[in-house]
């Protein structure tokens, strides 16, 4: 079946068929849908540091450096670094055993892209490295970590 040409069509239609186009070169040119991204939160960058154990008692966790850093513990394992401002994150781990573990992290501003648009996420802080694996004491004192497939 042939759609009849566009100066055929009754006037509706001949409105509609601009009309449809306008909508889809305004949302393509408009903004970008950040939900579809899966764009992180704005300006925060984290990192992720995996212990190579689990202690037996949950280690001290102390922050210093120019970068504005906060740390969360959603597992035993497990350490979230957290920031949104550029800067150094320095981390230490003081252990029950009188041990200790540190590294550093480096949160940079960058343009996170969405699709083809390089800005679409808009700008937001990377940490790098953005997982490490620390030393923690094992045997013992604490539960060894399990394999992972």
């Amino acid at each position: 079946m042939r759609m009849p040409s566009f100066v055929a069509r009754p006037p509706l239609a001949r409105w509609c068929l601009p009309a449809g186009l306008l909508y889809v070169a305004l949302g393509a040119c408009h903004g970008v849908d950040a939900d579809r991204c899966n764009c992180p939160p704005a300006g925060v960058g984290e990192a992720t540091i995996e212990l190579s154990c689990v202690p037996a008692a949950e280690p001290v966790v102390t922050t210093t450096g120019d970068g504005d850093c906060t740390v969360g513990r959603p597992d035993p394992r497990t350490i979230y670094v957290v920031s949104d401002v550029p800067g150094t994150c320095h981390v230490e781990l003081a252990f029950a055993n009188g041990t200790t573990s540190s590294t550093d992290i480096t949160m940079t501003s960058q343009w996170l892209p969405c699709g083809s648009d390089p800005h679409g996420c808009g700008q937001g802080a990377v940490a790098t490295p953005s997982t490490v694996t620390l030393d923690a004491p094992c045997g013992d004192s604490g539960v060894e970590a399990a394999s992972s497939d």
